[in-house]
């Protein structure tokens, strides 16, 4: 089951970004803390903490996309849109590529993962089919 924080996590991944890269850019202007916002990062992502609509904003506009209604969905543990299942994007939050905003083209796969070198992999149904058949973990 998709966390909040696993939630989040997905969406820092897919902007190719690192605890410390997200920290940088969010950290308070003057505060100077950077692993103290480091660590605040880690605390949401493990669900140990949940993120404030103050604080989701700020990591919207300065690191990368969080949709606050999926967030605040999760961590109620209600229903959330269809989220892509490698990068955790949704209608309202889609990735944004050379060609545009990304589509569906799977009920849980987008058009932007698709091409990404570990879908094949995540999307195989166990590790053994990998190893059965040289070359499919390269195949799109």
């Amino acid at each position: 089951m998709l966390t909040a924080g696993k939630y989040f996590q997905k969406r820092r991944e897919a902007a190719a970004l690192s605890i410390d890269d997200v920290a940088e850019r969010i950290v308070a202007p003057g505060w100077g803390a950077v692993h103290l916002t480091a660590n605040f990062v880690r605390e949401i992502e493990a669900d140990r903490i949940v993120a404030e609509d103050a604080s989701l904003t700020r990591i919207s506009e300065r690191a990368f996309p969080v949709d606050r209604y999926v967030y605040r969905q999760l961590v109620a543990g209600l229903a959330v849109p269809a989220l892509c299942r490698v990068c955790a994007c949704s209608w309202m939050d889609a990735c944004i590529g050379d060609a545009g905003p990304c589509a569906w083209a799977e009920p849980d796969l987008c058009t932007a993962c698709v091409s990404r070198p570990l879908v094949t992999a995540l999307a195989a149904p166990n590790i053994s089919d990998l190893l059965r058949r040289p070359g499919a973990a390269s195949r799109a």
